[in-house]
């Protein structure tokens, strides 16, 4: 994950969204090491793309994933115990929603994509 995050910090060293795009990229990782196979010792990949005033993060991960999560176009109520009933964990993908401008998910046999896209029109790319 450290690498990861260095890696995103060289990418995009001098844009105001790097916090921002820092802990999307921490929560969609955590969800590759939770919720997939990719758990414990398994293996993810994380891409980043930039064009056109957008930053593209990926994780792609090996799939399977443990418990369902939710579809993207759900909305989500951060006050709804019902939906978070583990206290201080289930609120990853809420916070990648608040963060993103664009967010979703891809799933083949073998691996799972979850990527989210943030403007980088103020970051001068």
């Amino acid at each position: 994950m450290r690498k990861a995050r260095g890696e995103l910090r060289e990418f995009i060293p001098d844009c105001t969204r790097l916090d921002d795009a820092e802990l999307v990229l921490a929560e969609l990782a955590t969800n590759a090491v939770l919720h997939s196979a990719s758990n414990g010792d398994g293996e993810f990949e994380v891409s980043f793309e930039l064009s056109a005033g957008c930053l593209r993060i990926e994780v792609v991960d090996q799939g399977e994933p443990a418990t369902p999560l939710a579809p993207p176009d759900e909305a989500f109520d951060p006050g709804d115990e019902a939906a978070f009933p583990y206290g201080e964990s289930g609120r990853g993908l809420l916070i990648v929603a608040a963060l993103a401008d664009k967010w979703g998910a891809q799933s083949a046999p073998g691996h799972g994509c979850w990527w989210a896209e943030l403007s980088t029109e103020d970051c001068g790319v």
